[in-house]
Formats: C-alpha cells, structure tokens, sequence
C-alpha cells in the first residue's frame, strides 16, 4: 500500500498507510503483537511512520512490544528490506522455539513490516511455532 513520505521526496509523513495494514493484519486483543520485525532503526521516514501507526492502533500492541531490526546490524537491504525482516523473523522465532534460552518474553502475534524507495508499505503476520518442552 502507497503512503505518503518516500525516499526520493519531502512529503510529510503520516503514518495512515501503515496504520490501515496494521488494522487490516493484527485484530484487537485477546492475542496482540508482541514482536515486530521491521525498520524502525533504519532512518526517520520509517520510524516515524511506524511510531504512527502503533500510537493509533496501540490496542493492537503488547505494552511490552519488541521492536526488531536486523538492518541495525547488518546495514541497509535496500530492495530486499522486506525479504530479509521476514527471513530473520522466522529464523529468530524458530530458534526460541526450538531453544528455550532464546525465547521472547510472551506469547502472542508477530509481524514483519517494510516500507520501500518508493513509499509503499508492506506488513504481514507470521504464524509462530510454540516452544517444544524440555529443549535447551
């Protein structure tokens, strides 16, 4: 979904884009978003339409949420932004599955979210897998 604010303009970010796919994704309680996978470290435009978005939808949001983001760590993904939150999501959740050492603080939705050069906003669920008893 388009939003306003991109990477090759000015527009003032409004965070409405986001706040429609978070809706749209993540129903209210009983079972709200404990982790999002996404770009909030990766520069202002993305943080700030992210920060929207959770501050208008915030019944759909653990009070404890993680915000995650592996750009942190391994630099900009460019065109691949959202492939690569998604495919360390899933490896990050199945090692806390599998490992109990490595398990997130809560149970509840995980959400992985990009938003591209061209302003589109991308957002999606991923179904977790529940940690195996006993492993460490």
């Amino acid at each position: 979904m388009r939003g306003s604010g991109s990477d090759h303009d000015e527009a003032i970010v409004d965070g409405q884009a986001m706040t429609a796919l978070l809706e749209r994704v993540a129903p209210p309680a009983p079972m709200r978003v404990v982790r999002a996978y996404g770009q909030a470290r990766v520069d202002d435009l993305r943080l700030s339409d992210w920060t929207y978005a959770c501050a208008r939808q915030v019944s759909r949001l653990h009070e404890r949420i993680a915000n995650l983001c592996v750009e942190a760590f391994v630099g900009r993904t460019g065109g691949a932004a959202g492939l690569v939150q998604v495919a360390y999501a899933i490896a990050r959740e199945r090692a806390a599955a599998r490992f109990a050492r490595f398990a997130p603080a809560g149970a509840g939705r995980v959400l992985c979210w990009a938003i591209s050069a061209d302003g589109t906003r991308g957002l999606t669920q991923l179904e977790v897998p529940t940690a195996k008893r006993g492993a460490t």
